[in-house]
């Protein structure tokens, strides 16, 4: 961890809590300082002319003290929020036994904003100690709730930064799962992955281990263990205290001894995959609090997208690595074999009395080399990127038939065009017409026609190979239309293989008209091809961009949810109209915000089938308070992602119905 991640988790020392008496009456303000002084668990703190360079954890003042510093303490208290600093005022028993309205009519109400809680005077010692340690108490927590707020926004910030680097998923795993260690106090952190064989969890990753364990060490029977429960759920599994809440004789805590245990499931490809836990030797004085939950969760959820990416990255890695042995043995060894056993042939025939059986048997060898040359072809073709060239397509066709044509004298080869049609192809265009005309020919009879006609048309250019055979086999049709080989569309060779990639390649397509007629295949190429990989990722890069600005400054609630209903990402306004850190929203269920009467999961349902919302919306913000949105939303703006956008009408709605509209 980093010396920045040590220190947002280290101890702060106690310290005692610092009184600041701020009393304009001299004498009430040197008995003050002296009950103050006499306190050892008060730390007693001067007046200074500056109050705001004056660090204190409660004022206690009288009425001519507000009156002089009221701007002052506001101010102090305003920068301290959230963090509270509270105020006891002191007045004069005549004052103080007056009603509270008649209070604040004797002393301006924005005087008395500063003031957390009055109290008369006289008043004793014991009774005002009381109210001290009462609004300390208030200040603690307020102190408690931003410490633990401050620490989840640091600490998921440092988790978001260490999913982001470019490393191995097992160090990546690492270092989030000994972030969460930390920020959740636990001994260690583990990442489990099931052995479906065995029955056991293997420790895939672990960090924060103790007292000399090893990964064997934590092994262990599922059926021993607490995680066996977690990957049953859906939710963590949070476990503070295992005896006092009942799980002593659970056979986990007699195999583990383990006193606290927070588990969530882990899901690879909509299977339980294993768990991400913490656990703690000893138990912990309070329960993991919703915050704590809700980071071992988003923490499992991150782990879970880095680790299915990993897990289809590796997958595509092995088919890659396996296409390359398969095409070197296609091309290299059974090349070299084809062609030993084509000699002994040759020597054979010179042997043998049968020449059509020669002749046949050197036909299908020749047909196996040219089989490894088109798979080199075809190898060839998807891992290149070349620059397209113009090409006038009518002389470019005809010098492509010409050597077809001598090779086939019996075929009549023909090339139809009007004008000078021009294209930009890659230098590969030639094989693929070559391949398509050829086929023609060789499936067209003894004596085919063939006919290829040029024209342009509206953004593309057309090329038409017409042939009178007895009609393209269905299963080599499916190859050139949709590239795709089945044991039900099983093409005869890769030469039609060749042809599909070729004209995919130019963001062109391939269609076939089968008739009693013959043939006619279509390839059409675009004159404006969509953009190359790079040029596509720099537009998509500034349309995200642009996207991001638009999302962060837009005025209208903004969310992003998962197909869950989670907040996903959160622009400033949601939180300003929510009343909630922007960063807090990330992670929490949208049904939150939402009506108790609203029937949020067949809504929900309805939405991810149809797209379909309301328009109008009451959303309830953290303070209880009921807006209005006028809202619209998008499905699956990317796969699994819906884009919410509400824009708050309740003032407007309140006025039309004030005007009787």
């Amino acid at each position: 961890m980093s010396d920045t991640t040590t220190a947002l988790f280290e101890d702060t020392s106690e310290t005692a809590p610092r009184v600041l008496p701020l009393i304009s009456n001299e004498g009430n303000r040197n008995l003050l300082s002296r009950w103050v002084e006499t306190h050892e668990s008060f730390e007693y703190v001067p007046f200074e002319e500056d109050m705001e360079a004056v660090e204190f954890d409660v004022c206690i003042l009288d009425e001519g003290a507000l009156h002089q510093h009221q701007t002052e303490l506001a101010r102090v208290k305003e920068e301290a929020q959230p963090v509270l600093i509270p105020s006891l005022l002191l007045v004069p028993e005549s004052a103080s036994e007056r009603s509270g309205f008649d209070l604040e009519n004797s002393m301006n109400a924005d005087i008395l904003a500063p003031v957390d809680e009055i109290t008369s005077l006289p008043v004793n010692q014991g009774e005002l100690e009381w109210r001290v340690r009462t609004l300390l108490r208030l200040r603690e927590q307020s102190l408690q709730a931003y410490t633990s707020g401050r620490r989840y926004r640091e600490a998921k910030e440092q988790l978001h930064q260490i999913i982001r680097k470019n490393v191995p998923f097992d160090q990546k795993a690492r270092e989030a799962i000994e972030l969460g260690a930390r920020y959740l106090d636990t001994d260690v952190g583990i990442l489990n992955r099931i052995d479906e064989e065995t029955g056991y969890l293997e420790a895939s990753i672990t960090a924060n281990i103790t007292d000399g364990e090893t990964i064997e060490d934590i092994e262990n029977d599922l059926s021993k263990a607490y995680c066996r429960k977690t990957i049953k759920g859906d939710d963590p599994l949070p476990i503070h205290d295992a005896l006092e809440q009942g799980w002593g004789n659970d056979p986990a805590f007699k195999s583990s001894g383990d006193h606290t245990y927070l588990g969530t499931p882990l899901i690879i490809d909509e299977e339980p995959y294993g768990t991400v836990c913490f656990v703690g030797k000893k138990p912990r004085s309070e329960p993991f609090s919703e915050t704590e939950t809700r980071f071992a969760e988003h923490l499992t959820r991150l782990l879970e997208r880095e680790l299915d990416r990993d897990i289809l990255a590796s997958r595509l890695t092995n088919q890659t690595n396996l296409s390359k042995v398969l095409n070197r043995v296609l091309r290299h060894n059974l090349r070299n074999d084809i062609s030993v056993i084509r000699g002994y042939v040759e020597i054979l025939a010179d042997q043998a009395d049968d020449d059509d059986t020669v002749e046949t048997a050197l036909n299908s060898i020749d047909g196996l080399i040219d089989l490894t040359e088109k798979a080199r072809q075809l190898e060839a073709i998807v891992s290149t990127n070349a620059d397209r060239r113009n090409t006038e397509m009518g002389s470019f066709i005809e010098n492509l038939v010409e050597p077809l044509a001598q090779e086939y004298p019996d075929a009549s080869i023909s090339v139809e065009y009007d004008d000078e049609i021009c294209v930009s192809v890659l230098q590969t265009f030639d094989r693929a017409l070559e391949e398509l005309v050829e086929n023609a020919v060789k499936h067209s009879g003894d004596q085919p026609t063939v006919t290829v006609e040029i024209e342009a048309v509206p953004n593309a250019v057309e090329i038409r190979i017409h042939d009178d055979g007895p009609g393209l086999p269905e299963q080599e049709a499916k190859v050139l239309q949709e590239g795709v080989e089945t044991s039900l569309a099983h093409g005869s060779g890769l030469g039609l293989w060749l042809a599909y990639w070729i004209t995919d390649s130019h963001d062109g397509t391939i269609s076939s008209d089968i008739t009693d007629n013959g043939t006619t295949i279509t390839v059409s190429i675009p004159h404006n091809p969509t953009a190359g990989v790079q040029q596509q990722l720099t537009e998509f890069t500034k349309t995200f961009d642009k996207y991001q600005v638009t999302f962060e400054q837009a005025n209208d609630l903004m969310i992003i949810l998962n197909d869950e209903g989670q907040i996903l990402e959160a622009n400033p306004t949601a939180g300003a109209l929510l009343k909630v850190e922007q960063q807090e929203l990330i992670g929490r269920p949208f049904r939150d915000f939402l009506p108790d009467g609203l029937d949020y999961d067949a809504r929900w349902k309805e939405f991810l089938q149809t797209g379909d919302v309301p328009e109008t919306l009451t959303i309830i913000d953290a303070d209880g308070n009921e807006q209005i949105h006028k809202h619209t939303a998008t499905a699956d703006i990317i796969p699994g992602q819906h884009l919410f956008i509400g824009r708050d009408v309740t003032k407007r709605q309140n006025n039309n119905k004030n005007c009787g509209g």
